[in-house]
Parts: structure tokens; sequence; C-alpha cells
């Protein structure tokens, strides 16, 4: 035993004051450090040490676990019990060592190192992280809110550039829209006096050959309710066939209802035919473009409203004589003519597809002579429509240039703001696919002469019901 602690007591003492928890939290598994010292005193001149531990024989018998204080496993018995199992346990340990041991580690003696290889490592807490991975991820973490107080700068800087250069630009296309919305002649409806009550006209000649009838009737539509939708609005578009100066008791040519139509997504038209015959409001029956005369405008849309209810949001009216100049400005519209539309318009027109100026669009769409009254409707709506296309090809500039000639000859009472917003919204409206309708359908009218004048009767109820389809969808 003496010979044993010179040699060896030192290194185990090291061993086991490194890790004195581990035995007091694993009895079981190691004898305390006074059973190794006696149980490797007592090895200590065993001449087979060094041999392989499935051929040694044990040469003391195997104490009794209780009794020696060891641990269960150490007091088996057996060629692979008692000693030799517990110490072919540290052989393999010690085995293990040398392979991982770290260069520079101190030397220790084969037994010491055997011995200290076989006690367990003591787990560290489960809360406590080494010292050093603490100071980088402290130092990471740091690193990460500084980027993340540089990022959230740098984000915020972006933003408030971006909203600047929106308020900028919304600014100055406001201004803008303000600018050629001033240049309009706004009128409202109720200010109209461009109008005569007592305006009269010379008997027409009965060129149809029409049933003449002295006394005809119209139907009402009263008990149909007016229609409105806030995503829905209506512009009654108004073509007065005389000159500017002489708007005064002048009839209404042309009656389209413009209609921009959110809810669905399109943009509509409708036509109402001229010789339609109506009840005018406050008057009687007569055709609907001599409600213009009687009464302006206001008395125009009130017509509307009684007859076919569909609610007028507002108007814009324009005269034929500047119509040449509004589609110059445009730099004219594509029309497909046949060949005997072609020859009325002259000046080079040919049969099939043409690219018209002002003057010959302004004789393309009054051309009644060659067909009817149906068919010089379906020629507005389709300058209408190329005039809407040309609109949607055009650049910013020319669209501009086109506002400067377009804006002080028409007449309208839409609110500035209502313009600024649709102007606002131009790129996506421009996308909105074009519906066409117009009102009398062909196999929905007769045609009567009544008191000096040709007409179309028409069944107002159902007509007013398939104009609010058509426009409401519901």
């Amino acid at each position: 035993m003496s010979e044993f602690n010179e040699n060896y007591g030192e290194d185990l003492d090291e061993v086991f004051l490194q890790r004195p928890r581990a035995y007091q939290e694993l009895p079981k598994r190691i004898p305390p450090p006074s059973d190794v010292n006696n149980f490797i005193g007592e090895l200590d001149g065993f001449d087979e040490f060094n041999k392989p531990m499935h051929s040694r024989k044990s040469s003391k018998p195997v104490p009794e676990a209780q009794g020696a204080g060891m641990p269960p496993e150490v007091g088996q018995g057996g060629e692979q019990g008692g000693y030799d199992g517990f110490y072919d346990e540290m052989l393999k340990s010690r085995r293990k060592s040398k392979h991982n041991k770290p260069a520079n580690a101190p030397k220790q003696s084969k037994r010491a190192a055997s011995a200290a290889a076989a006690l367990p490592t003591e787990p560290a807490p489960q809360n406590q992280k080494p010292a050093s991975n603490h100071r980088k991820r402290s130092g990471n973490v740091e690193l990460r809110k500084s980027e993340g107080k540089k990022g959230k700068k740098a984000a915020k800087a972006i933003v408030i550039t971006l909203l600047a250069l929106i308020f900028l630009l919304g600014t100055t296309v406001i201004s803008t829209v303000f600018y050629f919305t001033g240049m309009l002649n706004h009128q409202s409806r109720a200010d109209d006096t461009n109008y005569d009550a007592n305006a009269s006209f010379d008997p027409e000649e009965n060129a149809e050959g029409y049933e003449e009838v002295d006394n005809l009737q119209v139907l009402s539509a009263d008990g149909i309710p007016l229609k409105s939708d806030k995503d829905i609005i209506n512009v009654l578009l108004v073509g007065i066939d005389a000159p500017k100066s002489q708007n005064k008791g002048s009839r209404s040519d042309t009656m389209i209802i413009l209609s921009l139509d959110k809810k669905h997504k399109k943009i509509k038209m409708t036509s109402l035919l001229r010789d339609l015959y109506v009840m005018i409001p406050g008057r009687y029956e007569d055709r609907l473009n001599h409600s213009h005369a009687y009464g302006g405008v206001d008395l125009l849309i009130r017509t509307i409203e009684y007859n076919f209810r569909v609610k007028i949001d507002y108007y814009t009216r324009l005269n034929f004589d500047t119509f040449e100049e509004v589609v110059d400005s445009l730099g004219g519209v594509d029309i497909m003519l046949t060949a005997n539309e072609a020859h009325i318009v002259g000046e080079g027109a040919h049969e099939g597809m043409n690219h018209l100026n002002g003057a010959q669009t302004e004789t393309y769409a009054r051309i009644r002579k060659i067909d009817s009254d149906f068919n010089r409707t379906g020629r507005q709506r389709k300058v209408m429509t190329s005039i809407i296309n040309q609109m949607k090809k055009s650049d910013v500039q020319s669209l501009f240039s086109s506002m400067n000639t377009i804006l002080p000859l028409v007449t309208t009472d839409i609110p500035q703001d209502v313009l600024v917003s649709h102007v606002v919204q131009a790129p996506v409206l421009k996308n909105y696919p074009i519906s066409e309708y117009y009102v009398p359908q062909k196999d929905k009218y007769k045609g009567y002469y009544t008191r000096g004048m040709s007409v179309l009767s028409i069944d107002i109820p159902q007509a007013a019901k398939d104009v609010q389809y058509f426009i409401y969808e519901e």
C-alpha cells in the first residue's frame, strides 16, 4: 500500500479532487477512493495485468458487493465479473483516451490515466453556458441590434422619400387637372337658358310612309322606380345640330347615356333615337329631341328620367360645328366605311378601314339618307368608341394638347372633384370594355306620322326595364 501511495497516490488524488461530486451522485458505479486504492494496490504485482482481460483468471476470491462496499456490478463473479470486469471497462476507457488525448495535454501515469478515464464526467448544469460562447452570442446580438437599427433608419428614409415623391406627383397631377378643368364651361342644368318654351318647327314630309294618326297616346312608366347606383355614373352626352351661337331653341340631334360602371368594370353607351315619341314633363306627348328646344338640358334630362327611369348624374353638351376641332385635336379617328359611306365622306375615303380627319368624321356621323336613323345613331356610337380608343392610345403630352382644344368647346355640370378623381383613375378605366345599346330595338317599335312629324312609338314601360337592365345589369 505504501508503495502504491508513493507511485500513484498523487495522481489519483488529483483525479479524485477534480470529480468529487461524481462520487457523491453515483456511489453505485464507482467505489470510494479508499476502496479503489486498496483495489489497485492488491493488483499492483499481478503479472498478467497487461494481458487481455478475457484471458485472465482472478487470483483472489471476489468479495461480496455489499460487504466490500462496492457497487453490485463490481461484485459479480466469473471470468468477466469481479475486478476483472471492472478493470476491463477501465482499460477500454484508457484505450479510447489515448486516441482522443490532445497533443499538449499533461502526462499522467498509465494507471492514473486509466482510473481517471473510468470515472464519470460530471454533467454541466443545463442552465450554465460557456462564457466564451455567451460573449460571442452577446456580441452577435449587439451587432444584429446595431444592423437592425441601421436597416430601420434606411427603410424609414426610403419610405419618407417615396411619400414625398408621391405627394409631389399627386400635387402636380391634381394641379394640372384643376388647371384644365378650369377651362371647362361649367353650367348647371338649372342655369341653362339656351331654350325657347314656345319653339315651333316646320312640318316634315312623311318620307317613311308611316301610318297617319291624329291622337297618338304614350304609355306611362310612373310605376317603375327611378334607378341609380353609387358605383355607376351616368353622363348624358348631348350633340346639338346647330352653330354654338344659335343654341337657343335648338333640338338635340344626339343623345347618348355614357355609363361608367365601376361595379361591373365596363363603359356602356345607350343611344336614344331623336324620333322617340315620349311624354315631356309639364307639357305633352312629343318627340324626345324637342324637349331640349323647349327647356334646355334640364328639361331633356327630366324627360329621359321620367320615361326611361334611370338617374342622369351629369351632362356634357357639344355643338357639331366644334366637333371637327375635337377630332382634329386627337389626330383623327379610325372608322370602317361601307362603299356608300365612303362615297358621301369623300376626300379620298374608300371602302374598308379609314383614318378620318375632323371634317370627314362630322360628315360620317350625320349620314342618314342612305339608310335610317338607326344606322345614323350607330355611326355616332362608332365615332364615340373610336374617340375613346384614340384617347387610350395617346400619350400624356398628346392628351394635354387635346384637352387644351376640347375643354373650352364643352359645356358640362360635372364637378371638378369628380373630374379629378376619374382622371387619376384613367389607367384603370381605360381597360374597361365598351358595350352598346340603343332604344328602340329594331323589332320593338312602330312608326307613325302625327302632327306633321314622323315618330317612333314604343312600349315605354318595357323600354324602361330594358334600359335599366343594360345599365345596371339587374
